[in-house]
């Protein structure tokens, strides 16, 4: 009996050590992550570095293909361009995560649940944030001390204060505890998804969606306002204060941009992305109403209104009206921005015509498309008549992100029934 029980522990052991065991991934874990952009060093805080975070979370789809999911409070972005190497020189791993939409990508290293590199902007020179990654962190913001304050609500605030360029804007926080989440709406966009904390008497809020890197913070003073600091990448900074009194400063949205000749109907001609002009004479639009679309492929505003748009047109076969995008690149190379052009219609999947209007300066903008006295925002809508008269202008977008998304919807709506009731 001891030999056969002797025989079978040996049998059992070598069977073990023809079998391998596999690992619980094959690449990067799966799981929850915290990554961080390095903004600047800075004596001020508490730390070495002043850094933008986010969370995002690893999932493997078909062919073990890696699925990257950022996380800005209720919004959730999908990135399936993720490349994952092997070096078997240095024996190190890689990892690019490309944004392609955005014309931005990360390219870093992973070793021992952290991933480390940059993230890189190629239409600007020379432009890159630091970034590492942690797995299995679910903070975004390290929170020191229970909440002195209850932020909930509307904030009247001012941007870039002390300055010429001071501008109003209309914060909209929502607390929980510790949590805050919320955004700030100007009058030529919103700062889309924020999250973060409020600590003490601190505030803390951040965003990456593969464009923007937004981070805020700000100190409750003894009167009640809010002093804080805005940095958008590595390239813009600039001070705010906020006052929970609702009233706001703001132009009217659809009083912002302004005609240069108010009766004039509205003529252009520019390339789509096959290279042929097209015209608001052309066949297809005469004796029609129309949305006009001033955009950049490199905005998300853009992008979330063009979300809109295609929802809009999915759920209301019935009301047929024409759109034309007029995109301003941040490439002076034509080919270089039409190909920017082209990815974008073809990855959102966008019926309608997607023109390349220039160079997305404002001021060189107005000067090709001569119908506004200034092009204020990217983007903008413009509802022409079936005559190409203007009926209304929309400057900006009030994205899902904010309260005012609602009303724009229905507002939308309106505009759209009146101008095809005309016909």
């Amino acid at each position: 009996m001891n030999k056969i029980l002797l025989f079978l522990c040996v049998l059992l052991f070598a069977t073990l050590g023809c079998v391998e065991i596999p690992e619980p991934f094959s690449k990067i874990p799966p799981g929850l992550w915290k990554g961080t952009l390095v903004l600047e060093d800075d004596p001020l805080t508490n730390r070495n570095d002043l850094e933008l975070p986010f969370n995002f979370e690893v999932n493997y789809g078909e062919n073990d293909a890696i699925l990257i999911t950022i996380i800005n409070a209720e919004e959730r972005i999908v990135i399936e361009e993720v490349k994952f190497t092997h070096n078997r020189r240095t024996g190190r791993d890689s990892i690019f995560i490309d944004f392609p939409l955005f014309d931005t990508h990360i390219a870093a290293e992973f070793k021992e649940n952290i991933i480390q590199g940059a993230w890189h902007v190629h239409y600007r020179d020379n432009y890159s944030i630091p970034f590492i990654a942690y797995h299995g962190n679910h903070n975004r913001f390290e929170m020191l001390d229970d909440a002195n304050h209850d932020l909930s609500g509307e904030w009247n605030v001012r941007m870039e204060i002390e300055t010429e360029t001071e501008y109003p804007a209309l914060g909209d926080f929502k607390q929980e505890g510790n949590k805050l989440t919320g955004t700030f709406l100007t009058e030529t966009g919103d700062y889309r998804y924020l999250e973060g904390v409020v600590s003490g008497n601190e505030l803390f809020l951040s965003c990456f969606d593969g464009s923007h890197a937004f981070y805020f913070d700000g100190e409750v003073l003894n009167s009640g306002s809010i002093l804080g600091r805005f940095y958008s990448g590595v390239h813009y900074k600039t001070n705010w204060t906020g006052v929970k009194d609702g009233n706001n400063d703001m132009s009217n949205a659809y009083e912002f941009s302004k005609l240069k000749r108010n009766k004039d109907p509205v003529s252009f001609s520019f390339p789509n992305t096959e290279g042929l002009q097209v015209s608001l004479s052309d066949e297809k639009y005469r004796d029609k109403p129309k949305i006009i679309k001033l955009m950049g492929t490199w905005c998300p505003n853009c992008m979330d209104e063009t979300n809109f748009l295609l929802d809009y047109l999915k759920n209301n076969p019935d009301k047929q009206i024409d759109i034309i995008a007029i995109a301003f690149e941040r490439y002076r190379d034509p080919q270089k921005a039409l190909q920017m052009v082209e990815q974008y219609k073809t990855k959102k999947q966008i019926p309608y015509e997607v023109l390349y209007g220039g160079y997305y300066d404002k001021a060189e903008a107005t000067e090709t498309f001569k119908i506004l006295e200034k092009i204020q925002s990217y983007p903008t809508l413009i509802f022409l008549n079936s005559k190409n008269e203007v009926q209304k202008i929309y400057t900006g977008f009030a994205g899902p992100a904010t309260k005012e998304y609602q009303n724009f919807k229905v507002d939308f709506d309106r505009i759209v029934t009146e101008l095809l009731n005309e016909v």
